[in-house]
């Protein structure tokens, strides 16, 4: 007898963060948090110098004309984040506030960590990232003619964009975003907000948006 199966398969890469720049929660509820984070700027700075002599050295070699392209725009799109990961930094500087807002939600992710018997302890590279890059948009809310005023436009050109983050499943997303949304809820509250609307979430799956709730909710 012969016999066929059909069974598709693909094979996926499996992502890793950097471990060596995690940043631990416990080290960010201090008074001046932005600067522990600092280091981060200067890894991203080195790594802009690996890809422009890669770029000078071997890219001609590695890529095609139209790979070329794309990869000086891919560097281009590195030195935007990077921009917008120091303007966040500055914005924890400029609003007491927000600064506040921004050490206690470390304190309670600390405080989570804990109860995982300290398995949790950091932030992965990109979830830290991400939720600093998004901050303008949190103190646009605050922003006026008391900033300079070079300041003001680049935060409130921030709050114009919508961001992505992707990575792929079991990797951290939520709790990247967990941390934007508690920065956010503590700093209204602090603002004096007792009532409204902060954050929007919408999920696919109703399994999945209770089991969302219930992460937000702890």
């Amino acid at each position: 007898v012969l016999q066929t199966e059909t069974l598709p398969i693909y094979d996926q890469p499996l992502y890793r963060t950097r471990e060596n720049t995690g940043v631990e929660f416990e080290s960010l509820n201090v008074d001046k948090p932005e600067e522990k984070l600092l280091s981060i700027v200067d890894s991203m700075q080195m790594y802009l110098k690996e890809w422009d002599k890669y770029l000078i050295q071997n890219a001609k070699n590695d890529l095609s004309e139209a790979g070329m392209i794309h990869c000086k725009k891919d560097k281009e799109n590195f030195e935007n984040e990077v921009k917008g990961y120091q303007l966040g930094l500055e914005c924890l500087k400029q609003n007491k506030l927000l600064n506040k807002s921004f050490r206690l939600m470390n304190k309670v992710f600390f405080r989570i960590g804990q109860k995982s018997g300290g398995k949790i302890h950091s932030w992965r590279l990109f979830q830290i990232c991400f939720i600093v890059s998004q901050i303008p948009g949190l103190l646009a809310r605050e922003i006026n003619d008391s900033y300079d005023q070079t300041f003001k436009l680049a935060v409130m050109q921030a709050f114009e964009r919508a961001s992505v983050l992707w990575f792929p499943t079991g990797g951290g997303k939520t709790e990247a975003y967990l941390g934007l949304i508690a920065t956010s809820l503590i700093f209204d509250r602090i603002r004096g907000k007792t009532r409204g609307i902060n954050t929007w979430m919408r999920f696919p799956l109703r399994m999945l948006s209770l089991q969302q709730m219930e992460r937000l909710s702890k």
